[in-house]
């Protein structure tokens, strides 16, 4: 029996249009390759942070109405890119195919797989908390600050050293880069993982403190170093 599925297509409305192509032709060559039958091809332009999406809404309107058994996506984070809200679909009966993460739910090793998927996830929360744990208790035992100015502070009140360097002083908040640190903690707290709050950060126009766009790797560096308790410093 010839599955019948919904594809749909999604970009922020600050992405390239050229996005929307390239998910729809992936889309189209997966139908052909698996002989299923495309109901529909929903295109949408939004965020992905909330399943508050006209296009979305249909789509699942739809799979309820059983016009089609699945949604198909090139990526999980088209669906959604909170976690939550991914296990609210499934808890809804919502079956979904992403094909970036090989993901079927319809199959028990989608289904599998998911759940593995969700458990990584789970484990790189919790081993960040550990580490962000231990920085901020050695912060507390040497009495100040390691390694300089954490993101999200500014050195105050300073003096210099016969090389020129700061010494001495406070650190406040510095306001845009708490904005960022405010936006990063927003988007873990979703469930996003470092490479998609990366994107998201690029996405959006921030910019690291050097100016240059954000890698996941500086997310991860930034949740276990950054902190918000004021320390006096030097």
């Amino acid at each position: 029996m010839t599955k019948k599925v919904i594809g749909y297509v999604r970009t922020s409305t600050d992405e390239q249009s050229l996005s929307l192509e390239a998910q729809a032709a992936r889309l189209r060559a997966w139908v052909v390759a698996m002989d299923a039958e495309l109901v529909d091809l929903v295109v949408e332009q939004a965020s992905g942070k909330s399943l508050e999406r006209p296009g979305l809404r249909g789509v699942l309107a739809r799979l309820n109405g059983g016009e089609a058994e699945s949604v198909v996506v090139t990526k999980l984070d088209r669906l959604t890119r909170s976690s939550r809200d991914l296990w609210w679909l499934v808890d809804e009966g919502v079956d979904f195919v992403s094909l970036t993460e090989q993901v079927d739910t319809l199959s028990p090793a989608g289904r599998m797989m998911l759940t593995m998927m969700s458990a990584i996830a789970q484990f790189e929360r919790e081993t960040t908390a550990a580490r962000t744990s231990e920085v901020l208790q050695h912060i507390k035992r040497g009495g100040g600050l390691a390694g300089g100015v954490p993101y999200g502070k500014k050195r105050v009140c300073y003096t210099l050293t016969e090389e020129g360097k700061p010494k001495g002083g406070w650190l406040e908040d510095e306001p845009g880069e708490q904005a960022v640190l405010a936006r990063v903690r927003e988007l873990r707290d979703a469930g996003e993982t470092y490479r998609g709050i990366a994107e998201t950060l690029n996405a959006e126009g921030w910019k690291t403190r050097k100016g240059t766009e954000w890698k996941h790797q500086y997310i991860a560096n930034l949740l276990v170093n950054s902190t918000d308790i004021e320390h006096r410093a030097g």
